[in-house]
């Protein structure tokens, strides 16, 4: 044991001499039969070595093999310049050696179950790694079973705690930074996280905030989670804890601060957000749906168990008009003769429906569910029978107590809203209670869990962050990390295997469509009214075998908009590339022209190779595309009405002054075809090239 009077005396470093440094080593541990001290000598030159270990807490074969043996049977001679690294390097081995001059670090090495080398004429110890004390199987933890999924849980200690979530996540990148807290139990601590996905600021500030604790032990993670946690008086949990090796690594990959602390299997998650108390690891274990169903269960239920009894102490007390007049009669008979109020006689079951369940937990497991079923059968129906309380208030109890053990962790939540606002109910009435339920959501929506709203999955309405909040969106759907967490590396997933996707990106088909998933549009006509445009686009179907034309009609007054207009009426995308011809009726100027092909070139909606043409006032319909460019392609349209291109209009139209001849096509009632003189356009504009 350590000796109090001692330590104020002891020199902070080692000496040179063995003698005296032993000497201080053994009035410190005076009287302490469990820690031993081997002195021998090495090699030829019979170099004096003196080795101390904590009895139980070390490998005793470690030790006997892997440290005295090896210095016993060496031959050589040490040198007195470098003797610690020629016994590291050449004599010991252990596989993991470090060296400290410092008293106070030595004390902490030895109890926590490693050896210290001291040797003669050094300033320096070394520290061999020979832990081995008897340690608790790993189990399931009994709070966080799962119907499906891993079996295994944190033990109490911290390094097996982290090779379990090594274990599972082989990756370089995670990293560990390891520091001692507690003036007298110098408990380890480690902080880890992922270095490519971690937000830098988080890391920083966990380790600010553990860097300030000042307190003589760490004996539990809540001990750190209460001298951490942003907000100290609120009874919502801002730091998360759990006791499976399979979430602390989930936590990891959204880019959360894993804490592991020596000596408890609780490890602790920052940050920790208001909706995560409702995500539980069977929701990643089955089907998305049922996982999302029971997610909803979780919310609703919390709901119920702070709300329905505030809420029916408020309609029954004090806004009994709201109720139903026969569901108002049965509840006045069941409350005949009672004595107690309706207030009082809830708060009266919520207690002693706390006292049974705080009665079960802490039970022998072979008398817990005995005495919840004496507690919550025979207790509640004698006091129904003894006209102590009504079976309506009973039921209500009753059903947000089941509801309340839905998630444990929000016990403590639980028992305080409930009571609050019950006692506003009891006030005020539903107003009291309404009260009661602002202020609540107000305190939640003012929490942050370090330096992050607590509420940010509700308050945000970004895909990635509502993906497995609310709902457990399946995994192929849940690519992005959260955004706040993981700034430098948001992205989780990709959609397929790279090589998958390869031959889509070398043939331009990432991002085809599918022709049956479009309109083909193979023809458009646009007609010129006072201060509107209509546009008319053909479009090719084939029904039951048959070939047919269909017609989308729009109006907008600019082409632009009515091209825009069109799109927004079509069932399907309408796809302009194979559009074989421009139809134009009406009065059209030169400036209507031009801003119709420029749009056309520069959007690039149309094949630049389309003919433009006019029709004939005297036609009722708009003709078939397929015949009209039978017409065009003959020679005798070719010869005296040759019909020009987009791209060949807006040629012309940009150099002044200008001659336009356009063909005039009549559509007759029975869809034929008949060429006309053609129109002539002649002039200049002002415009910009």
């Amino acid at each position: 044991m350590y000796k109090a009077e001692s330590l104020n005396s002891l020199p902070q470093n080692l000496t040179p001499s063995l003698e005296t440094n032993l000497q201080w080593f053994q009035q410190i541990f005076q009287g302490d039969t469990t820690i031993k001290v081997r002195s021998l000598t090495c090699g030829m030159s019979k170099s004096p070595l003196t080795i101390l270990f904590a009895d139980g807490m070390v490998n005793n074969t470690l030790v006997n093999e892997h440290v005295i043996e090896p210095l016993l049977n060496f031959t050589g001679i040490l040198p007195e310049k470098d003797m610690a690294d020629y016994l590291i390097h050449r004599v010991l081995l252990t596989n993991d050696i470090t060296e400290n001059d410092t008293f106070d670090s030595l004390f902490t090495e030895i109890l926590s179950g490693n050896t210290v080398l001291l040797m003669e004429g050094q300033t320096k110890a070394l520290i061999l790694s020979t832990r081995g004390f008897m340690v608790r199987s790993t189990s399931e933890p009994p709070a966080e079973k799962v119907l499906q999924g891993p079996r295994e849980g944190f033990t109490e200690v911290m390094l097996f705690n982290v090779s379990m979530v090594r274990r599972k996540l082989c990756n370089p990148k995670f990293r560990l930074e390891f520091r001692r807290i507690g003036t007298q139990t110098k408990t380890m601590i480690a902080v880890g996280y992922l270095t490519d996905i971690v937000d830098p600021s988080i890391v920083e500030e966990v380790n600010r905030r553990l860097d300030q604790i000042h307190i003589d032990g760490i004996l539990d993670a809540n001990y750190v989670e209460e001298l951490i946690k942003d907000a100290p008086w609120s009874p919502f949990k801002t730091i998360g804890s759990t006791e499976r090796p399979d979430i602390v690594t989930a936590k990891l990959l959204e880019g959360h601060v894993a804490i592991f602390i020596d000596g408890t299997p609780v490890v602790l998650t920052a940050p920790y957000f208001f909706l995560e108390y409702f995500q539980t690891n069977d929701d990643y274990y089955t089907n998305f749906y049922s996982a999302t169903f029971n997610r909803w269960l979780r919310i609703l239920g919390f709901w119920a168990t702070i709300s329905l009894p505030a809420i029916f102490l408020g309609l029954f007390t004090q806004h009994q008009d709201l109720l139903p007049t026969r569901f108002l009669l049965n509840l006045s008979i069941a409350r005949a003769n009672l004595p107690f109020p309706t207030f009082l006689e809830m708060l009266l079951l919520i207690l002693g429906f706390e006292l049974i369940r705080e009665g079960g937990a802490k039970a022998p497991a072979n008398f817990g569910q005995t005495l919840g079923i004496v507690g919550g059968l025979v207790l509640g129906q004698a006091a129904v029978d003894a006209k102590l309380v009504s079976i309506p208030v009973v039921i209500i109890i009753a059903f947000t107590g089941i509801t309340g053990l839905m998630i444990p962790q929000l016990k403590s939540p639980v028992i305080l809203f409930r009571l609050g606002f019950l006692t506003l109910a009891s006030l005020w009435g539903l107003p009291g209670y309404l009260v009661g339920l602002f202020f609540l959501l107000l305190h939640l929506s003012s929490l942050q869990s370090f330096t992050i709203p607590y509420t940010s999955s509700l308050s945000t309405n970004r895909r990635t962050m509502i993906q497995d909040t609310v709902f457990r969106a399946p995994w192929f759907h849940m690519i992005y990390r959260p955004k706040d967490l993981a700034p430098k590396n948001h992205r989780r997933q990709l959609r397929c295997l790279l090589f998958l996707l390869l031959p889509f990106f070398l043939t331009g088909c990432g991002t085809s469509r599918e022709i049956n998933d479009v309109a083909l549009v193979t023809g458009i006509t646009l007609e010129r009214f006072e201060d509107t445009y209509e546009i008319r686009a053909q479009i090719f179907e084939e029904d039951q075998g048959e070939e047919q034309i269909k017609t989308l009609s729009a109006e907008g007054s600019t082409f632009e908009k009515s091209l825009s207009n069109l799109s927004r009426i079509s069932n399907k995308d309408l796809y302009l590339h194979h559009s074989k011809s421009v139809a134009l009726k009406g009065d059209f100027s030169p400036s209507d022209l031009y801003e119709i092909t420029k749009y056309i070139l520069d959007h690039r909606e149309f094949r630049i190779a389309s003919d433009v043409i006019f029709l004939h006032a005297s036609s009722t319909s708009d003709p078939d595309p397929r015949k009209l460019q039978e017409l065009l392609l003959t020679e005798e349209m070719k010869q005296n009405h040759p019909a020009p291109k987009i791209y060949q209009l807006f040629q012309r139209l940009s150099f002044q002054p200008f001659v336009l001849e356009f063909p005039v096509i009549s559509v007759e009632p029975d869809g034929t075809l008949i060429p006309m003189e053609s129109h002539i356009i002649k002039g200049g504009f002002s415009h910009e090239n």
